[in-house]
């Protein structure tokens, strides 16, 4: 699944730069986006959430034509 444009390589230094800056400022970072599969069937929202702790919080909610987020439940 392809998040953004950049190159893998590319992507992992960002997230570092991220990271440091959610711990050298004591304060979560927060990036959110649209990723889209390589087939482009489906799109995903996604938020990461870079805490001052070092973890990374990541947050993926399919987004379908039926409905948004995700389409109602079957109902007898």
């Amino acid at each position: 699944m392809r998040i953004s444009q950049r190159s893998p390589s590319a992507q992992r230094l960002a997230d570092a730069e991220q990271q440091l800056r959610a711990v050298a400022g004591g304060q979560p970072v927060t990036e959110e986006g649209v990723a889209v599969p390589d087939g482009g069937a489906a799109a995903f929202l996604y938020r990461h959430e870079f805490l001052p702790d070092g973890r990374v919080r990541t947050v993926m909610v399919r987004l379908d034509a039926v409905g948004m987020p995700f389409p109602p439940p079957d109902r007898p």
